[in-house]
């Protein structure tokens, strides 16, 4: 869910100018939020919400698009129809023991792997976005976050933009997730919705 609206309502608000407020309202996360709702308790809520949006919207799809752009076969074996099934069986209690994860596949493997092994953080899949809008790719911010791109379109407030790249710049924030989004949506906007009269425009950011 944090991934899916990491801006709240009252930094929307602030991001939005009052005529585009107006348009969108309020966005609460209905879809995430049904994902939840269920028998299993909390684990098996999360779990289905992974299983529905944060495999095949995003894990699965970084691993399939890389490895082919380096001509590599990846595989996702803990992915086996009957591997899934059995692990979709086991209570949430043997899940997760005493504040440790995966309790079962580290017990499992416990004197077949090296203790460094099992007891090893996970390595996640994010860029360095934050070092690089204040590094190589922060020209490209200033440009694409213009107070003159801003102002064309009439749906962002370019005082709260500015804002937020100064304490970005700072490193007293990270506002890294919320300028990329601005950014591309700038790029895409510039290719695309400057063809389009400003109405429609409107009207799809809306949708």
């Amino acid at each position: 869910m944090r991934w899916a609206m990491f801006l709240s309502n009252d930094a929307r608000a602030r991001l939005y100018k009052p005529a585009f407020r107006a348009i969108v309202g309020e966005q609460s996360g209905q879809l995430v939020s049904s994902l939840f709702e269920g028998s299993g308790g909390r684990l098996a809520q999360q779990i289905r919400c992974d299983m529905r949006l944060y495999l095949p919207e995003n894990i699965l799809p970084k691993v399939d698009m890389m490895s082919m752009a380096t001509s590599l076969e990846a595989r996702v074996p803990y992915l086996d129809n009957d591997v899934i099934d059995l692990a979709l069986s086991i209570p949430a209690h043997l899940k997760v023991r005493g504040g440790v994860r995966k309790w079962i596949l580290k017990k499992a493997f416990e004197g077949r792997l090296p203790p460094q092994i099992l007891s090893r953080g996970k390595e996640g899949f994010s860029m360095p976005m934050k070092n690089w809008l204040n590094g190589e790719w922060n020209p490209l911010m200033h440009e694409l976050l213009s107070r003159s791109n801003l102002a064309w379109e009439g749906i962002f407030d370019a005082n709260y933009i500015a804002a937020l790249i100064r304490q970005h710049e700072a490193g007293t924030h990270n506002h890294s997730h919320t300028l990329w989004a601005l950014m591309v949506y700038h790029m895409w906007s510039d290719q695309y919705a400057r063809r389009a009269p400003i109405r429609q425009v409107e009207v799809c950011t809306a949708t």
